[in-house]
């Protein structure tokens, strides 16, 4: 009796785990997303997992060879990288460290322990296929009377629904749609189920066109495709004609639409962000070639990546948004971990294709769809990147269909509840470590509220609390630097010694991490200044971020303010224009050069810096004032 209860509740969890993951959207908070996931799967996969484990037997399959060897590989290169910390417990906004590749290991796991149990199969199928349903009619909705509006080149109108985004939501509808068309024309299920099956293929189908991420709409095409010929060789020819005329109408309905040059750049490497994805697979190669056997650690790729750029990858990528991803899962996973990594990594894929193609005939139609999922997601991760939380839902759907295969080794007695104690212990502890994390998320969303309403001393104190909450995590440090800066350049200069203290708690954490060396390097500046000090300790610091990062446009931003303080003024004008040649998307180098030129009376080349600073920016002020004034 106990092992069955044992079993309902962890079958409940998973079920739950499936359907909430993808619908874990926290408004209060200001990521919204990643910590609620995060805490939903570092709370309920090993918990669910230690009672699945808990009994006289457990079922083992070398998939979890090749896991194991992948955490191993991934273990040294936190071991050996430069932010050993921050790869154990990943960054925040994909909470990625050895902690959450555990977590997907542990999907795996559960989900060999589910597929082996009368019936789950079936549920989890099921769970996928109405858990889609709200997240699709969301992408639309969330559209309102902006429906069929697409937009083009970088103002891309894109459905992004509770994920948040809309390469997460292409990459999880990747998983839903192959599982939904082989429920919807196997004709063992129950016609309410095909029904509702068939709802969420069409419904799924506009939501992931309407997201316009071509990776998935790729991984969508390999996964569906699998299906449909699986259903050409099984089924009777009105259903494969129905199948394919939907295919049909799919097909024409994109190549008639402006989806139709979002299709079709699939293929061009050399514009937007096929061109940006080149760009980080040859900064990976480069890295992975660097170091070899240990890489840098998982979720290090920020602290890394400077060493591997070019000139023409700050040109083409930018650094707006700090790349923390190569883009391509593989590239990621030997970055992380190295090529042993990488050759794990790619025998888990394998050893999963294997026994996808060793599939049992007499199972039927639903361990296609299963396949179709798999299939799709890894054709998706070739030109996407590692998903915490969604990687967790396609790992469980990997062990669920290599269940069959997997074979139950017997526990000497006293083992399987002591491994039940461990996971669920793991489980309960891991909730309320990652609870902080979203209560502190939620501190950190009032802390901007606040501080937009002009409360600065209440958002001051917000700031803190959140610092107070997760002093293990970086990213809160960052904020309380960054508000500090601002508040200084809005007149409260007496902030800036908390936000000396927080970068350096900061960078104590990720070292390497250009975005959090270039806060420092504003911060010591903005105190030297504030304080009439020298200013030579901060020049040091910013040679330094230059020599590990030459073309950082933002590195030699803050060198030229630096070098102008102390009077260089013309070495300032050189580092300025530097920073602007690199980073073409910047008014801060042009405005300033205009700024330089008024103040030397070169009325020509103030005119130039400033027209450039209008050209990137029609509203930037201190451009716009000058212009006004000269006119």
């Amino acid at each position: 009796m106990e092992v069955d209860r044992q079993l309902q509740v962890s079958a409940w969890l998973t079920v739950g785990l499936v359907a909430l993951v993808p619908l874990a959207f926290d408004p209060w908070g200001l990521q919204q997303r990643t910590p609620i996931a995060a805490l939903l799967i570092l709370a309920v996969v090993p918990m669910s997992l230690g009672l699945m484990l808990g009994r006289k037997s457990i079922p083992l399959h070398p998939s979890l060879v090749w896991m194991a060897g992948l955490l191993a590989a991934l273990s040294v290169g936190a071991a050996f990288g430069s932010t050993p910390f921050n790869s154990l417990i990943g960054s925040p906004a994909r909470m990625l460290g050895l902690i959450g590749w555990a977590a997907i290991g542990g999907a795996l796991w559960l989900g060999l322990c589910m597929g082996q149990v009368s019936g789950m199969r079936e549920r989890l199928d099921r769970t996928f296929v109405v858990g889609s349903l709200p997240v699709s009619f969301i992408a639309l909705f969330e559209r309102g009377d902006r429906l069929l509006d697409l937009g083009a080149g970088d103002s891309l109108v894109r459905s992004q629904s509770t994920l948040r985004n809309p390469v997460f939501l292409g990459a999880y509808l990747v998983l839903c749609l192959p599982i939904a068309l082989a429920l919807m024309v196997d004709r063992e299920v129950p016609k309410a189920w095909r029904a509702s099956a068939g709802l969420a293929f069409a419904v799924g189908t506009l939501a992931l066109l309407l997201s316009q991420s071509r990776g998935a709409w790729l991984g969508a095409l390999a996964g569906l495709s699998l299906v449909a010929v699986h259903v050409s060789r099984h089924r009777s020819r009105r259903v494969c004609l129905a199948v394919g005329a939907f295919a049909l109408i799919a097909g024409v309905l994109v190549m008639a639409s402006p989806l139709r040059d979002r299709a079709l750049s699939v293929g061009n490497t050399t514009r937007g962000s096929n061109a940006i994805r080149v760009e980080l697979w040859q900064a990976g190669l480069r890295l992975v070639a660097d170091r070899p056997v240990t890489g840098y650690g998982p979720d290090a790729t920020a602290s890394a990546i400077p060493s591997a750029i070019s000139e023409s990858f700050e040109n083409t990528v930018t650094r707006r948004q700090q790349p923390d991803r190569i883009h391509n899962a593989l590239l990621d996973v030997a970055v992380w971990g190295g090529i042993p990594a990488l050759i794990a990594f790619l025998g888990l894929l394998g050893c999963i294709a294997l026994g996808l193609v060793r599939h049992d005939p007499k199972l039927g139609t639903r361990p296609i769809g299963m396949a179709g999922a798999l299939v799709g997601y890894v054709v998706q991760w070739q030109v996407g990147f590692p998903l915490a939380d969604l990687d967790v839902l396609a790992l469980l759907l990997a062990g669920v269909a290599l269940a069959p295969q997997a074979r139950r080794r017997q526990l000497p007695d006293g083992i399987g509840p002591a491994l039940r104690a461990t996971f669920v212990i793991a489980g309960l502890l891991a909730g309320g470590w990652q609870a902080r994390a979203v209560a502190a998320d939620h501190i950190l969303g009032r802390a901007v509220q606040a501080e937009s309403s002009g409360a600065v001393a209440k958002a001051e104190q917000l700031y803190r609390r959140a610092t107070e909450r997760t002093v293990e995590r970086a990213h809160a440090w960052q904020a309380q630097t960054r508000f500090g800066l601002r508040m200084n350049d809005a007149g409260h200069p007496e902030l800036l010694d908390q936000s000396e203290r927080a970068s350096s708690k900061a960078l104590a954490l990720v070292p390497k991490d250009p975005s959090y060396r270039i806060d420092r390097a504003e911060v010591l500046l903005a105190i030297a200044i504030r304080d009439e000090q020298p200013i030579d300790s901060v020049l040091d610091f910013t040679r330094r971020i230059l020599d590990d990062d030459p073309w950082s446009s933002a590195a030699w931003f803050v060198h030229a303010n630096a070098l102008a303080t102390a009077g260089s003024t013309q070495q300032a004008a050189a580092a300025w224009e530097k920073s602007a040649n690199l980073a073409a998307w910047a008014t801060g180098p042009w405005v300033n050069l205009g700024r330089l030129a008024d103040l030397e009376n070169r009325a020509a080349d103030a005119l130039r810096w400033f027209t450039e600073a209008i050209e990137i920016d029609s509203d930037e002020p201190t451009a716009k004032a000058w212009l006004a004034t000269a006119r």
